[in-house]
């Protein structure tokens, strides 16, 4: 099995900081998704007010798994509740080649 990737852009709410949103991040990483199986790796990248996230994890049904892992958590609560949600777009791909 190859890995996969979640590739995830989107904006947050007009109020929000940037520390206050890497704080709940940092959170939801720790608590959640860090213990959810197949996981790797989650950075974060920013270009003006747009964020992606690059979620690695061992393999495609991994990945698919992950995004039950923080159903109804409070910590996924609080780092949804920052997002503008109609900006949120994702992509689940699979690893093809390294160069």
């Amino acid at each position: 099995m190859s890995k996969a990737v979640w590739i995830i852009s989107f904006k947050l709410k007009e109020k929000v900081s940037k520390k206050e949103f890497i704080e709940a991040t940092k959170k939801l990483y720790d608590n959640v998704l860090s213990k959810a199986k197949g996981f790797v790796s989650w950075e974060q990248y920013i270009q003006d007010d747009i964020w992606t996230d690059f979620v690695t994890w061992e393999s495609y049904e991994d990945a698919r798994n992950g995004v039950k892992a923080g159903t109804g958590n409070e910590y996924a609560k609080k780092f949804y509740s920052m997002i503008q949600l109609k900006t949120c777009n994702m992509l689940t791909s699979s690893f093809v080649k390294k160069y």
